[in-house]
């Protein structure tokens, strides 16, 4: 069986774990099929990643707990060995940026965040896509504090459109368009002194997280 069989296996069993058995039991009762409707229709927006610089933001972590965080998440739903090659860090104003190599997928990208976020409650941690040609369709993120299970994000474009996304469903490459998430900024405090642009991301000196 190829890799990515393999791996597409894996995803289709958690899936199906979440929803039968694990946090996702509770979307039972709202139809999974309309969930997934929901996903594959006009309320939600793809995302090709190729037309994206992505990042994370974080704090209160050092690069041997983020190497931890990402090795456990790609282990279980990536290639490791290849893929933990393709993450760059740069530092600035006292916190992390954690730059995301093209190769690296939608479901990882997004999922890495909840990997993140075990590491320690105190972690802030902000996903920052910034598009390559078009900056009002860059668009930021954080884990929503209200879902106890923590498997959903909750973020915005900079056009000020909201969205969400259940992360098992990420494997769809979509974000689900809302007409208001209740959007904390509380993440966005410990980085006060950064601006999220792409310009200032670009400047950034970044070096392998894995030497």
């Amino acid at each position: 069986m190829e890799t990515i069989e393999i791996v597409l296996a894996l995803l289709l069993l958690v899936i199906i774990f979440y929803f039968r058995f694990g946090p996702g039991k509770k979307y039972l009762t709202k139809d999974i099929n309309a969930l997934e409707t929901k996903y594959q229709s006009s309320e939600s927006v793809e995302i090709v990643s190729g037309l994206y610089d992505r990042y994370y933001v974080v704090n209160n972590i050092d690069k041997a707990q983020l190497r931890e965080a990402i090795n456990e998440l790609t282990a279980k739903f990536g290639n490791h060995e290849d893929e933990k090659l393709h993450y760059k860090i740069g530092f600035t104003n006292n916190c992390i940026i954690l730059k995301i190599h093209d190769a690296i997928d939608f479901y990882i990208y997004h999922n890495l965040i909840a990997w993140i976020k075990v590491v320690d409650k105190s972690v802030a941690a902000v996903g920052y896509s910034a598009h390559k040609t078009d900056p009002v369709l860059d668009y930021n993120f954080v884990l929503d504090p209200k879902e106890p299970a923590g498997d959903t994000v909750i973020g915005r474009f900079q056009n000020g459109d909201h969205f969400s996304l259940v992360l098992p469903a990420a494997f769809y490459g979509r974000l689900l368009k809302k007409s208001k998430v209740n959007y904390h900024f509380d993440e966005h405090k410990a980085f006060a002194d950064l601006d999220f642009d792409k310009a200032t991301f670009e400047k950034m000196d970044f070096q392998p997280l894995y030497k």
